[in-house]
């Protein structure tokens, strides 16, 4: 086996590594239609799912700490009587 072919198997080898790292993530090979999606393609899908994931913990905590200070929806006033500003009280 000459270096090329070495290359070659170790490039193969990272490649179904990443491949593995991905099923383990549950980012799917294939769309609905059955078509095979390329490694770049499944990366995509699993940093839109993370900052969708982040995204939703962030609205999650928001909503919780707004809704421990103040009800924004129903009133300007925080139940301390301030004017409340997204939580903040004033």
């Amino acid at each position: 086996m000459d270096i090329k072919d070495n290359q070659i198997m170790l490039l193969k080898e990272d490649l179904e590594c990443v491949h593995l790292y991905l099923d383990d993530k549950k980012v799917p090979r294939q769309d609905s239609k059955g078509k095979t999606y390329s490694i770049v393609g499944r990366i995509k899908q699993l940093e839109s799912r993370m900052i969708k994931d982040a995204s939703d913990v962030e609205t999650y905590y928001l909503r919780r700490n707004l809704s421990k200070n103040c009800d924004i929806y129903n009133s300007d006033e925080c139940d301390c009587g301030k004017y409340c500003d997204f939580g903040n009280c004033r």
